[in-house]
């Protein structure tokens, strides 16, 4: 089974119908392959990218919860609030 050349220029369009059937049965294994591990690299960065975003979402929070304490208790302290 050798691998069809050019087909990380063939991965990057959408295969037409038409281009599918002139395709050999190994080129069109490859192109099945080479999209699965396409997607597989694409869920993997999500789900890191999840825990990510959880992270900053969190910190975030923390820290204008902070501030928003912080800034009530000095305008309590300046006399705004009474």
């Amino acid at each position: 089974m050798e691998r069809c050349t050019n087909m990380s220029d063939k991965l990057n369009n959408l295969i037409t119908p038409e281009a599918w059937e002139g395709y050999s049965s190994d080129q069109r294994d490859w192109l099945v392959f080479n999209y699965l591990q396409k997607i597989d690299k694409r869920l993997e960065y999500l789900e890191r990218r999840k825990k990510i975003d959880t992270g900053i979402a969190l910190a975030g929070g923390t820290i204008g919860g902070f501030v928003a304490v912080g800034s009530a208790l000095l305008a309590r302290m300046a006399g705004w609030f009474k």
